[in-house]
């Protein structure tokens, strides 16, 4: 297999694992789609009891206990076609399992023009009510949730929090028309800097890679080939000993093959030997194209992230906390 067939058969494997998984991914989604986006979730004791001993808060007269989390978030239409009240079957509902119980869901603003309105029908349900929400508007909201005592957990692990088990057991649910699942977001650490210097480090290192492979496959370096006539018909052929002391005989230009002994080798014929290029490396071109496909996936799917990121700030109207940096202090200037 020459090298120009085995580049081919690359490329066509990489549009195929490429292709087909974003040909499936557009025929499946739905044009649109609600996110929940987190803005806090933590726990009223751990976060603020407990860091300040003098300081109480109480919930409806009672201190707040150690299991009450609040949970502060939006419901953002972030897809492609408005959501009405006759798409509407089954309302949007934010549910918790059993043993769980939320004491209060409210409604914090929306968008303009927007009547949405919350209720808690029952002790793990709770329902968003509103008429229509367009494109790229949302409902911002607070709920205080109680988390029960986890009975069964492994000894030596540490108990999560009950703020972890509320955002993980945390789940959203309707029935309208036309719109996906409810797909959850954390604006925090996204596209970070570390993420953004390790991006870097790997794309300088994999373009080297393939600079290197690339020239080395341009420019290859001379080897000796010795031109045999096994059969009548010189041939040049490419060496390759064996442990066994056998020589391994590959044709240059030529489809030929075969493996003889030292003996057997000299008995060839005049043997003249030529100087010509060596064999490309198959495995580090193979090995390059895979690194720089997979950095391009990577670097698809972090803009992606980036920017369904940015557009959930431009909505909220949230500050972008990767592009805040302290103030440099000026440097005074020395006087002569």
């Amino acid at each position: 297999m020459g090298t120009e067939t085995l580049l081919a058969l690359v490329g066509i494997a990489a549009t195929i694992l490429i292709g087909v998984p974003s040909f499936s991914y557009l025929r499946r989604k739905y044009p649109g789609q609600l996110t929940f986006v987190e803005v806090d979730c933590l726990g009223l004791f751990d976060s603020i009891v407990s860091t300040l001993s003098q300081l109480a808060v109480s919930h409806n007269g009672q201190p707040v206990g150690p299991r009450l989390v609040l949970l502060r978030g939006s419901i953002v239409n972030t897809g492609s076609t408005d959501i009405e009240g006759p798409m509407i079957h089954e309302k949007l509902t934010m549910s918790i399992p059993d043993g769980f119980r939320w004491l209060s869901v409210e409604v914090v603003s929306a968008s303009p023009k927007i009547s949405a309105t919350t209720s808690v029908n029952a002790p793990t349900v709770a329902t968003f009510d509103f008429d229509l929400l367009r494109c790229e508007e949302c409902i911002r909201f607070a709920a205080l949730a109680e988390v029960p005592e986890l009975s069964e957990h492994s000894s030596g692990k540490s108990q999560p929090t009950a703020a972890a088990l509320l955002r993980h057991f945390l789940r959203f649910r309707h029935r309208i028309a036309n719109v996906g699942t409810v797909r959850s977001e954390s604006l925090e650490h996204r596209f970070s800097g570390e993420t953004r210097e390790m991006l870097i480090f790997g794309w300088t290192v994999a373009l080297s890679l393939a600079g290197l492979v690339t020239y080395s496959a341009i420019r290859p370096e001379p080897e000796l080939h010795f031109r045999v006539v096994p059969h009548d018909h010189p041939v040049e052929v490419r060496i390759d000993p064996k442990r066994t002391g056998a020589l391994v005989l590959n044709g240059v230009e030529v489809k030929y093959r075969t493996e003889v002994s030292v003996p057997a080798f000299l008995a060839m014929g005049p043997l003249t030997p030529v100087v010509g290029a060596s064999r490309r490396d198959r495995f580090s071109i193979v090995a390059s194209i895979v690194i720089l496909l997979a950095m391009v996936l990577v670097t698809t799917k972090l803009g992606v992230d980036w920017r369904r990121t940015r557009r959930l700030q431009r909505i909220l109207r949230m500050p972008d906390r990767n592009r805040i940096r302290p103030a440099k202090r000026r440097r005074r200037r020395k006087r002569r």
